[in-house]
C-alpha cells in the first residue's frame, strides 16, 4: 500500500472535523501547501489515501454513536421491540403483483404442488444446460431451444 504522510492525514482529519462538507479537491489544494510531496499524487490517489479512510472512520463512529444513543431502534428509527411485535403478529397473506395468468394458476395449497415441482425441474434443467455452455455458440444453441423448455412448462 502507498505511504501516508501522518502529518497530512492529521491535518485532513482536523479540517474535516471543522467542516465535514469540504471536498477532496479543496483538501488536496490545502494539503499541497502543507507538504510538497502531496502534489506528486493525483486527486484520486489523495482522496483514496487521506480523505476516504477518514470519512469511513467518521461514518463508523457515527453509526456506533447512533446505535448507543438510540438503543432499541432499528435502521429506520422503529424500535426493535415494535418490530418484534409486528413479526410476532399473525402475518397476512403477502401481497404480490400477479398477472392474470398467475392469479388464475392454482397455488400449492390448491393441488398445484406437482405443477410447481415440474416447472422448477424444467427451469433447473435449463439453468444446468446454460451453465454447461462454454462458448457463445453453445449459449446460442441453448437459448434457441427455449421454446422446448416453455412447452414443457406450459404445454399448448
Amino acid at each position: 500500500m502507498a505511504e501516508q504522510n501522518e502529518k497530512v492525514l492529521e491535518r485532513v482529519r482536523q479540517e474535516l472535523s471543522k467542516n465535514a462538507k469540504l471536498g477532496s479537491r479543496e483538501l488536496y489544494e490545502m494539503a499541497r501547501g502543507w507538504d510538497q510531496s502531496v502534489g506528486e499524487q493525483t486527486l484520486q490517489q489523495f482522496h483514496a489515501r487521506y480523505v476516504l479512510p477518514i470519512k469511513r472512520e467518521q461514518t463508523a463512529k457515527a453509526k456506533g454513536k447512533q446505535a448507543g444513543k438510540a438503543a432499541g431502534t432499528g435502521r429506520r428509527g422503529r424500535s426493535t421491540a415494535a418490530a418484534a411485535e409486528k413479526s410476532a403478529a399473525p402475518a397476512a397473506a403477502p401481497r404480490r403483483g400477479r398477472t392474470r395468468r398467475a392469479a388464475a394458476a392454482p397455488t400449492a395449497g390448491e393441488g398445484g404442488g406437482a405443477d410447481r415441482d415440474r416447472v422448477r425441474a424444467v427451469l433447473l434443467e435449463f439453468a444446468r444446460d446454460f451453465a454447461k455452455a462454454e462458448s457463445k455458440t453453445e449459449i446460442v444453441q441453448v437459448m434457441s431451444r427455449i421454446d422446448e423448455y416453455v412447452d414443457r412448462i406450459a404445454p399448448s
